[in-house]
């Protein structure tokens, strides 16, 4: 079943939150002693389309091979993952979720999994590390990624977003990624930057290089002190605002197409309208008119020799109505006349 994802795409998560919540751990696994990860651990959610190293990032964080990576563009990972870990003496919990834009997967089951990693990592993650490629620009799929947490999880997601952009030995002369950001990245992908909490780098090649994992945990450490952890008590706020913008839209939505109606239904009135007035003054010419006024007396002279009292007594009728015709004619014409002095 291939995923589509388009407009508005991805519902908010509360209400799946709220319907899977004792299912949480169906098809998710979970490794290391849960007791010892229970105080002051960091919590990290990993989010990007197939193919970005999200899984390698994962492997690189926690120093060990954790999480299966492939480079392909078919999505190793199908279930949200959890594994714990230690950084410089530091418990920290990862979360690898399941490929974005992933044909193998319907969009139901990537909302499904992404909700999962919110209570995998309760009471809520510190930071969702969105991955990215080094690029340059964002392609439309990650593009679309970032529209799809703030869409998913609420606009304050955006506080609790790190961008990590892996394959970091592909920038040449050791360049530091602030420089790399300043000179290559184009102003809509520095804007997303800034809406976000943060920036890194990830060589994922590079898997004894333990300072730049202590570094990106500073900078979790930083966004952390400012905002908090992200909450399902954030995330149910968000489903309830977009839920009320949601229902103000459709209220306007209703009264536009009411109104359009109303509109559609004076037009269709006014043409009905201007058709029966030009049938009934064409009608009329013709009556009064040279043809209707001859073939009109010829049938009066007819009639006028049949003896059966009835059928005398209509054309007596019909008489009465051509001459209260003619005097209507009359009467316009002599309006108009008098209009016009």
């Amino acid at each position: 079943a291939q995923t589509h994802y388009g407009e508005n795409s991805f519902q908010p998560l509360g209400s799946y939150l709220l319907l899977f919540l004792s299912k949480l751990s169906f098809g998710s696994s979970v490794t290391g002693d849960k007791d010892k990860w229970t105080n002051e651990c960091l919590r990290i959610v990993l989010i990007g389309k197939t193919g970005c190293g999200k899984s390698s990032s994962g492997n690189t964080i926690l120093g060990r091979k954790e999480f299966e990576a492939d480079i392909s563009q078919k999505s190793i990972t199908k279930n949200c993952k959890k594994s714990m870990g230690e950084v410089e003496g530091r418990p920290v919990a990862v979360v690898d979720t399941p490929g974005l834009f992933d044909d193998s997967l319907t969009q139901e089951e990537v909302q499904l999994e992404l909700v999962k990693c919110l209570s995998l990592l309760a009471p809520g993650p510190h930071v969702f590390l969105v991955v990215v490629p080094i690029g340059g620009r964002l392609t439309p799929e990650e593009k679309q990624t970032l529209k799809l947490i703030k869409e998913g999880f609420g606009g304050n997601s955006e506080k609790y977003t790190i961008i990590l952009f892996t394959r970091g030995d592909m920038i040449k002369d050791k360049q530091s990624i602030d420089d790399y950001v300043e000179k290559n990245c184009d102003d809509s992908f520095k804007k997303i930057i800034d809406d976000c909490g943060g920036y890194h780098m990830f060589d994922n090649n590079d898997t004894q290089n333990r300072r730049q994992v202590i570094e990106l945990i500073r900078k979790i450490d930083n966004l952390v002190a400012k905002n908090g952890c992200f909450t399902n008590e954030m995330l149910q706020e968000a489903e309830t605002e977009k839920e009320e913008m949601e229902r103000k839209m459709k209220e306007e939505r209703e009264i536009e197409k009411k109104l359009q109606q109303a509109e559609e239904e004076k037009i269709k009135e006014h043409v009905r309208r201007t058709k029966e007035e030009a049938k009934w003054k064409d009608e009329k010419e013709w009556l009064l008119g040279e043809h209707g006024g001859s073939l009109l007396l010829r049938l009066l002279a007819l009639f006028s020799f049949i003896s059966n009292e009835s059928l005398k007594y209509l054309i007596t009728c019909f008489q009465m109505i051509w001459l209260l015709a003619l005097q209507e004619e009359a009467n316009l014409e002599t309006k108009d006349v008098d209009g016009g002095f």
